[in-house]
Parts: C-alpha cells; sequence; structure tokens
C-alpha cells in the first residue's frame, strides 16, 4: 500500500490514500454520491464495489478524507493497451467540496502513486456535453487526443461524443 498523505485543507488537514474497501463503501454512498441515497443507488454503488473488488489488481481507488468524510475520489485503471499508463474513471467531488481544490490534491497524490509505479501517462474521457470535466482537465496540463462523435450516452440518454485526454507526468527517481 502507498503511504497516505496529510495536507493543510481549509481549516484542517485532508488525507489523500488508497480506497479501503472493507470499510469504505458506507462513506462514499453517505457523503459523495447524492443520487445514491436511495436503496436503488447503493444496490448500484454495491455492485460497483463488487466490480471495483474483482478487478482490484487493475483497479486503483484514491480517496480524500476530511473530518471523516470521504470528499474526493478517482480511480486509475491498468489498461491492456498501455504499459505506460493509466486510465483514469470516476473522478467524483462532493458538492460542497466542488471548486475547493481537494481533486487537484487527489488528482496529485495519484500521479505520485502512478509515477512509482513506474508509469509515465495517465488517459482520461469524458462525455462531449460535460463542459465542466474538459475545462478542468485543460486546466491540470491534459492534451486533447480526440473524439469519437456518438459513442456514449449521456444523463439525459443522448448519444454524445466521448472526448479523450492524456497527460505526460513526472517520473520519480
Amino acid at each position: 500500500m502507498f503511504e497516505q498523505e496529510i495536507a493543510p485543507f481549509q481549516d484542517g488537514f485532508v488525507i489523500l490514500r488508497e480506497y479501503e474497501l472493507a470499510t469504505d463503501p458506507e462513506k462514499l454512498v453517505l457523503h459523495l454520491f447524492d443520487k445514491m441515497n436511495s436503496p436503488e443507488g447503493i444496490t448500484e454503488l454495491r455492485a460497483s464495489d463488487k466490480r471495483f473488488a474483482k478487478h482490484r489488481d487493475k483497479n486503483n481507488r484514491f480517496v480524500a478524507e476530511f473530518k471523516g468524510k470521504l470528499i474526493a475520489t478517482l480511480t486509475l485503471v491498468s489498461e491492456y493497451w498501455s504499459k505506460q499508463g493509466f486510465h483514469m474513471y470516476s473522478v467524483v467531488t462532493a458538492k460542497d467540496y466542488q471548486g475547493s481544490g481537494i481533486t487537484s490534491l487527489l488528482f496529485d497524490y495519484a500521479c505520485q502513486w502512478a509515477s512509482a509505479q513506474g508509469k509515465s501517462i495517465i488517459i482520461v474521457d469524458t462525455y462531449e456535453d460535460n463542459l465542466p470535466a474538459q475545462k478542468y482537465f485543460k486546466k491540470i496540463g491534459f492534451k486533447r487526443i480526440g473524439i469519437i462523435p456518438n459513442a456514449i450516452e449521456n444523463s439525459k440518454n443522448e448519444k454524445v461524443g466521448q472526448i479523450f485526454y492524456y497527460l505526460h507526468i513526472n517520473l520519480k527517481n
């Protein structure tokens, strides 16, 4: 397990660490996924955790914990097509902390972890109509690779393009 990091944040400290499958799911339900606060949503999250556990050798989930609550998460997946890096999925920040800088802190921590694994590239994709995500990825240095038109359905069940970005990270010696 990669060493956790404690960083100053707002009026206290945030713990940046790897996700703990045995203890963290309840915290994710309660504090991250507003839409998950229903019996159907909890079932959906449990199914997601089972898929995550099944592929734990490829999935690496990271969380930011503040005052006992998980306020942000992201997952790096080792893809078969890229031995040089990871694909980043499920970047989620609790509503009360969006725009606070916590996602950047967690992303930097995940990049340190990836670098320690000898990887040099992070790839991410998003919906064509997800302008906040596109803006954020560009802000932190991602470069757009391309778009697959009408590739995925958004939350309104509309077919939209899937945009891909990459970022070279610095390897630690």
